[in-house]
Formats: structure tokens, C-alpha cells, sequence
């Protein structure tokens, strides 16, 4: 039997696609609102589902358990248990379990399998509700990451199954244990993990706040998140319910947010953060906010927004990590004031003039990201030899070609260079001024010329090309 190929996909009629979701989209396990504003879909493509549909129909079940050990097939597995029949459904899962049996090379992944597939069975297989249980009890505790997904598609019974304390697990299963209650989820699955807060092992703690995201912001915040030793941990606010209820959370110092917003004033409620990552700024912020936060070190702003009142940067003391890649009114002449930075990611329409050469002023920063206007050079980033730590350089849409005829004096411990949609030299042999060179990245870079660069070969540096 092979699997239909993606021309099959093509000619999917609307009634089809209709009696896809029919049968799958409110089906046990496959379409789930875990939470408010999630819903989590189990399959892949809609290749699987039909080469399940075609299984069923020509009654090909002891095939699909013959290559039930492949993970090619096991998506196919699953939703065929779904369109099977009952005496079908009956023979897929014997078949399996049997093979678990007699197979010990297979039986870990053959037993994930016919767990999984009570996702989709409308009922179990009179006769096999023993045989499965058993099957799940042999998978405790989930030990790969691959496993929680699996287990979780037996449902809110197997939490019955789970011990009442991690300490008995190593940190790596309990991680993974912690990880499947998680996907179950549910009021009974927020039980468990409000019941397992305590255990300090810093894994287990990174799994339960990551949890958040598969229930109830608020619920989970009180029952969870509020009991647990969150300073250090990094945690991630995915949706607005999430930020809205973060600034009850009083241990959280560092946070990673990944939900769009519009500025940044909603920090004026929350704790003094240490580390402040934002990847979806689409409005104008203001950073006076910031003035309550005087422990910041690392502060990353990322977007199609801008900033303003950068000014407070300069009461933020402890601050070594600075990336504010957006327009602005940061100027380069008050960044020799973070005496503590050591690495810094700027652009913006001031960096197209203002002399760059203030950075050889801060002896302590390594890393430098800075991105151009996809003609010109770094304005008065010529004399560099005073900018003894900088280990690595990232120039974006720059014309390092002609950099790098212009340096008057290199950095003496620059080992990494990393060159995004820039002008390069056609001759790799001028990166020869760059002695200390030990690996380059061009990604979609090209010579003066317009040639695109396929192929680059700097003497003694390893040269990575991406087209």
C-alpha cells in the first residue's frame, strides 16, 4: 500500500474538506480548546488522512500494523483507527499490541502508538480496555520528548496513573511527566501540577511554568505559577491574558514576550525585571518606564515600532545586554555611558550619520550588532584597535566592501565576523586584514558588481555561505 501522493491533496472537493472537519475537527482529541484563545490541532497534513480513509476502505489494517514500528506511518496509524470500524479498529490495535509483545527492539514506540490512537477511536475495543491500560502503565514514566504526546491522548484517566509527588522520578522524566499532564489538560490536570509545585529541581520548574500556555491564564497563575520560586526562570507571555495577569506574579525578574504590543507602559505594573526580551513591538514606546525596572541587564525591543525617551538607559546601571534594532532617539554619543555593556544591536536613521566611533570608548563590550541602510558604511567605525574585547561583528545591509578598505585599525580579538544582505570584496584575500578572523557567515550577500555570493573561501577562516 502506498501513501497518496500531494497531487491527491489538490482535488479535494468542498464536501470533502467539510466531512474532514465533520469527522476530525470535533472528534475526540483532534480539534482541543485547552484555554481561552487556544486550540491545538493534532494532525499534520491531509495526506495522512487519506491514505487512513483509503486504509479503511480496502480493509488494509494488517499492512498498516506490518509497518506500525515506522514513524512515516505513524499519523496514518492514528487517524485510520478513527475511520476504522469496530471489528477493524479491533484487529489494528490487537495487532499492534501483539507485535509490542513479541518485539522487544519495537515495543517502547508500538505501545506509544496504540496509546495514541485513542485520540481518535469513538470507543475502545470491547476486550481491549485492559490490554491498553496495561500497554500505558509498561510507558510510565514518559522518559523522551516524544513521549508526552502519545500518553496524553489516553485522557484525563491516566492522570489517576501518575505518582502524587516527582520526587521519585529523575528530573528528566519528571520533566517529561510534567509536559504530558500539560497536554491532557483541564481543572483536573491543573490539580496535578498545583499538587507537584514544590519540587525545586530547576527542569521541573521551567516545565510547570511552561505549562501556562495549555490553560486558563489567570487559573493557572493563582493555582501555579504564584507558588512557584520564579526568580531566574525565564518565562514567556504567548497572548495578552498572559501579560495582563503578569504583574501579580511578584518573583518574576525575567520575561520573554512574544505577543504582539503596542507600547510599553503595561511594565508600570509589574516587578523589577532583570532581563526584558520583546519581539512584537508595533507601536511607539516609551522607555521612561523603565525607570522602575533600575535592575535590568539585559534589554532586547524587536518590531516594526520605534522608540522613544531612550534617555533612561542611562539609570540602568547594571545593564550589559542592550538590542534595540528600531528607529528612535537613541543617539551613539550616550551609549559610552552603559559602562557595563557587552553587547549591543542598534540601527535606525541617526546610525546612517552619527559617528559609530564612540563604541571604541566602551572597552568592555563583545559583541556588536549593527545594521546600515544597505548602501553606505558604518559611519567612524574605522579605528578599532581600542575595542580590545569584541569578539564578534554582525554588519547588516553595509557595504563591507568598501569597510573594509576604509579600517585605519582592526580589532586584535575579532574571531567572528557575520555579514547579512551586504556588498562583500570580490577578492576574499581583503578579509586578510582581519587577522584574527576564525569564522565568516555571508548570508545573501554579493559582490560590487550585483554577483550574487554562491561560493567564498577566506584564508584561514571557516566561510559559510548562504544563498
Amino acid at each position: 500500500m502506498s501513501r497518496p501522493n500531494c497531487g491527491r491533496c489538490a482535488i479535494w472537493t468542498s464536501w470533502t474538506v467539510r466531512r474532514f472537519w465533520s469527522n476530525y475537527g470535533i472528534g475526540p482529541g483532534c480539534l482541543r480548546s485547552s484555554a481561552e484563545g487556544r486550540i491545538d490541532f493534532v494532525h499534520r497534513t491531509f495526506q495522512e488522512y487519506l491514505a487512513a480513509e483509503e486504509a479503511a476502505e480496502q480493509d488494509r489494517i494488517g499492512s498498516l500494523v506490518g509497518r506500525a514500528h515506522l514513524d512515516l506511518w505513524r499519523e496514518t496509524i492514528i487517524m485510520t483507527a478513527g475511520h476504522a470500524n469496530a471489528p477493524q479498529r479491533t484487529e489494528l490495535l490487537d495487532g499492534i499490541l501483539n507485535r509490542a509483545d513479541a518485539e522487544p527492539r519495537h515495543a517502547r514506540t508500538l505501545r506509544l502508538l496504540a496509546a495514541a490512537c485513542q485520540e481518535t477511536l469513538p470507543e475502545i475495543p470491547d476486550g481491549l480496555a485492559d490490554r491498553l491500560e496495561e500497554a500505558v502503565t509498561r510507558l510510565l514514566p514518559a522518559r523522551r520528548r516524544t513521549d508526552p504526546p502519545a500518553l496524553a491522548a489516553v485522557g484525563a484517566s491516566l492522570l489517576r496513573q501518575l505518582p502524587s509527588s516527582l520526587g521519585q522520578l529523575s528530573e528528566k522524566a519528571a520533566i517529561q511527566t510534567v509536559r504530558t499532564v500539560a497536554l491532557i489538560g483541564g481543572e483536573e490536570s491543573l490539580k496535578v501540577l498545583a499538587d507537584w509545585v514544590g519540587d525545586e529541581r530547576e527542569g521541573v520548574v521551567g516545565a510547570l511554568i511552561a505549562a501556562w500556555n495549555y490553560f486558563d491564564a489567570d487559573l493557572y497563575a493563582d493555582e501555579v505559577l504564584s507558588q512557584l520560586p520564579l526568580e531566574g526562570y525565564e518565562v514567556r507571555l504567548t497572548h495578552s491574558g498572559q501579560l495582563r495577569v503578569a504583574s501579580r506574579l511578584h518573583g518574576l525578574t525575567n520575561v520573554f514576550i512574544t505577543c504582539p504590543v503596542r507600547n510599553l507602559d503595561f511594565l508600570a505594573d509589574f516587578p523589577p525585571l532583570r532581563y526584558l526580551w520583546v519581539s512584537q513591538l508595533d507601536g511607539e514606546a516609551n522607555l521612561s518606564v523603565l525607570c522602575s525596572h533600575p535592575q535590568l541587564e539585559t534589554l532586547g525591543l524587536f518590531g516594526l515600532g520605534s522608540v522613544q525617551g531612550t534617555a533612561v538607559l542611562s539609570d540602568l546601571p547594571q545593564l550589559k545586554q542592550l538590542a534595540l534594532p528600531l528607529e528612535g532617539d537613541l543617539a551613539p554619543q550616550a551609549l559610552p555611558l552603559l559602562s557595563e555593556l557587552t553587547f549591543l544591536s542598534m540601527c535606525g536613521g541617526s546610525m546612517e550619520t552619527d559617528d559609530l566611533g564612540v563604541l571604541t570608548a566602551m572597552p568592555k563590550l563583545r559583541h556588536v550588532d549593527l545594521t546600515g541602510d544597505g548602501t553606505g558604511t558604518p559611519p567612524g567605525f574605522e579605528e578599532l584597535a581600542d575595542m580590545t574585547g569584541l569578539t564578534s561583528l554582525w554588519l547588516r545591509d553595509y557595504d563591507v566592501d568598501t569597510w573594509l578598505s576604509s579600517l585605519r585599525s582592526v580589532p586584535p580579538a575579532l574571531s567572528e565576523l557575520h555579514c547579512y544582505y551586504s556588498v562583500v570584496p570580490a577578492d576574499p584575500d581583503a578579509f586578510a586584514r582581519l587577522g584574527s578572523l576564525e569564522y565568516v557567515l555571508l548570508f545573501h550577500c554579493h559582490t560590487p558588481d550585483g554577483t550574487p555570493v554562491t561560493s567564498y573561501d577566506i584564508p584561514g577562516a571557516h566561510t559559510r555561505v548562504i544563498t
